[in-house]
């Protein structure tokens, strides 16, 4: 199996900036300069075609709670599972609606090709084309947010279209926890463990992959502390076939990692492109808090 660390910074492609970029450019993509460019089909003919995300990059910019994306990732495979690799950092200072990942050009050999696009605001420590996964850091803070993720077929000829038009749908999960109390004086992190959850995607399967178990730390300064309505997340993909993420444990840490509460959510519903919201008093175990599942994201409140 083929392994590739991603050092986002060695891979990156010149991203459009100009000012004429902002009035529908096409941006041409060039092969990864670590993966092999030849098609081993015989085929000799190829034919430039530009991939239209413009539908993409209007829900990108509409969906809440997450970023506009950063790292883009094509692979290109043929039926005798050649692979062809792109990647592209998307500068940061891009406005989402600045055409850089409106339009995708791509050179291809005649011949059929299954093309896989994946975007996500967070850069991704490593992708497997073989297998067609792509995976986060587990030790990241803020491992992952946005992701939006799609597949196409695609056979090149004379008469093939030059210009294809895609449609990216988001491909995680939020859970997020709304404390209505706030957060304490006391508390120095908040610690969020998820049993059933993923941080690497099978773009095969457009989900998650095995279920594991995740773990997100969040440290709270003292501008965090005593407002009511603070809230907290973590994102996750959802493995396939799933229809919860397990049980979420949600625990309140001192300044010497100390636990001071926490709370225990099972059978977390799991819904791709929904935030799972939480909600309640925190720090008085006898409260309940809600549940919900919001549909423009799409929230949903549940109580626990």
């Amino acid at each position: 199996m083929n392994k590739r660390n991603i050092i986002i910074g060695s891979l990156m492609l010149t991203v459009c900036l100009t000012a004429a970029l902002l009035s529908s450019c096409t941006t041409a993509f060039e092969p990864d300069a670590e993966v092999d460019d030849e098609f081993e089909n015989h085929v000799t003919k190829s034919k430039t075609v530009t991939f239209g995300m413009q539908a993409t990059m209007e829900s990108m910019a509409e969906t809440r709670a997450v970023n506009a994306p950063t790292v883009l990732l094509v692979i290109d495979v043929t039926p005798d599972a050649h692979f062809k690799v792109y990647t592209r950092n998307v500068a940061a200072a891009t406005d989402i609606e600045g055409d850089v990942l409106d339009n995708l050009s791509i050179d291809m050999a005649y011949g059929q090709h299954t093309l896989y696009f994946l975007a996500a605001d967070s850069p991704f420590s490593l992708y497997d084309e073989e297998a067609l996964t792509v995976s986060w850091n587990n030790d990241s803070a803020d491992v992952l947010k946005g992701c939006w993720a799609t597949s196409v077929r695609v056979t090149v000829g004379q008469e093939t279209l030059a210009t294809q038009s895609i449609v990216m749908p988001i491909r995680v999960s939020c859970i997020e926890l709304l404390m209505n109390d706030g957060l304490s004086e006391t508390t120095s992190e908040m610690e969020m463990k998820l049993s059933g959850g993923s941080w690497q995607f099978n773009l095969k399967t457009m989900s998650g992959c095995a279920p594991t178990n995740l773990t997100r730390r969040i440290d709270v300064s003292s501008a965090k502390k005593n407002l009511p309505g603070t809230n907290i997340s973590m994102y996750t993909f959802i493995p396939e076939g799933k229809d919860n993420l397990g049980t979420l444990t949600v625990t309140a840490k001192d300044a010497d990692g100390q636990e001071i509460t926490s709370h225990v959510m099972t059978d977390v519903p799991a819904r791709v492109a929904h935030i799972i919201k939480y909600t309640g008093v925190f720090y008085h175990n006898g409260e309940d808090f809600a549940l919900q599942v919001n549909n423009s994201w799409i929230t949903d409140e549940i109580p626990y």
